[in-house]
């Protein structure tokens, strides 16, 4: 039984990756910003799965001390994390001139430097049990650049250069590091 960790874990692709894991009896840790995306997230999970372990935090991704402190958590109950997956994202379309700077930094900062957070959180000590995954949650606009979606096309293009390059470094410390393009 492994624990898993994942970001943007409340809907979507990570809720949805957190059902086959609580279904495989792993533990579940689920970190989204809304408690109550969260609650209802567990509630299903739980429904569907009595007897699975499922811990939540809320927080913001884009916040690396509280990333820290959220998974630190996580593993104090649930031990270390054996899997973490970065499926939390914001996308906000518009034209790369009309777009607010704000809307666009806040894209960078959960869709890349959050997934980044997440992985500082684990890596270390994963490296040294010399065992982990970290698997990426990008986008097919991280492999090809969509009209109206500078932005998002950006931060998932970096995250896809992001993965690559810790995966080259991971590798030879037994951590697997992946990057889907959903």
């Amino acid at each position: 039984m492994a624990h898993v960790i994942i970001t943007g874990g409340s809907s979507g692709i990570g809720l949805a990756l957190a059902r086959v894991f609580a279904g495989r009896g792993d533990s579940v840790s689920l970190l989204a910003r809304s408690p109550a995306l969260l609650q209802a997230a567990r509630d299903a999970l739980l429904e569907s799965h009595p007897d699975a372990t499922v811990l939540t935090e809320s927080v913001d991704v884009a916040d690396d001390a509280a990333v820290i402190d959220a998974i630190g958590r996580c593993e104090a109950e649930a031990g270390a994390c054996d899997i973490l997956v970065t499926s939390a994202g914001i996308v906000q379309p518009g034209l790369f001139d009309a777009l607010p700077a704000e809307a666009f930094n806040r894209q960078i900062d959960t869709n890349l430097t959050g997934s980044v957070n997440a992985a500082r959180a684990v890596y270390g000590a994963m490296k040294a049990r010399r065992a982990g995954r970290i698997m990426f949650v990008s986008s097919g606009a991280g492999l090809i650049g969509i009209y109206g979606y500078a932005a998002y096309s950006a931060s998932k293009f970096a995250l896809h250069g992001f993965a690559e390059a810790l995966r080259s470094e991971a590798r030879p410390h037994g951590v697997t590091v992946s990057v889907c393009f959903p």
